[in-house]
């Protein structure tokens, strides 16, 4: 009988494949650091210190803005203003001025917004929950100027402010 040799196994695609694993570990790890990285926003510190789980703290505790801080800003020009509300809602009434990007987009629209300038959302939910949510999108996202309207579309309303209806 014939004695058949055996061929020694190579050890580099083992090699290879141990580098492969390792470097895509590696880069999972790295992006999961880079987007966790405490910012030095007062916003995204108190996101961060909020309980798992407690988003009501966590949308208490975004920064507000009054009606009447709002309005100078704008009579200043140096303020963003985001209605977070549906279309049908906005186009029934609306702070004039103000940009129509629904909670559900807000994350998208991040890139098109004006850098440098403050930006406040608004709602009409009884504790300014969607505009803080989308401030803590916005604060996720690395936008360390976005406040709340405290009150809302009803706080405007109720100081007696212009809306506006329809689409711009």
């Amino acid at each position: 009988m014939s004695k058949t040799q055996e061929k020694p196994l190579s050890i580099m695609p083992l090699v290879i494949g141990a580098v492969l694993v390792a470097s895509l570990l590696g880069f999972a790890f790295w992006r999961m650091s880079s987007h966790n990285a405490p910012s030095a926003v007062p916003v995204a510190q108190v996101q961060q210190s909020a309980p798992a789980g407690n988003e009501d703290a966590a949308r208490a505790s975004m920064p507000r803005i009054s009606v009447a801080d709002l309005k100078a800003h704008l009579e200043k020009g140096d303020v963003t203003l985001i209605d977070v509300r549906d279309a049908d809602a906005y186009v029934e009434a609306h702070i004039p001025g103000s940009m129509h990007i629904p909670l559900a987009r807000i994350e998208g629209e991040i890139p098109y917004l004006p850098k440098g300038k403050m930006i406040v959302t608004y709602c009409t939910c009884p504790h300014d929950e969607a505009a803080a949510d989308a401030n803590m999108i916005l604060a996720h996202n690395g936008i360390t100027n976005a406040y709340a309207l405290a009150g809302g579309l009803g706080a405007w309303q109720s100081a007696g402010l212009q809306l506006a209806s329809g689409e711009k």
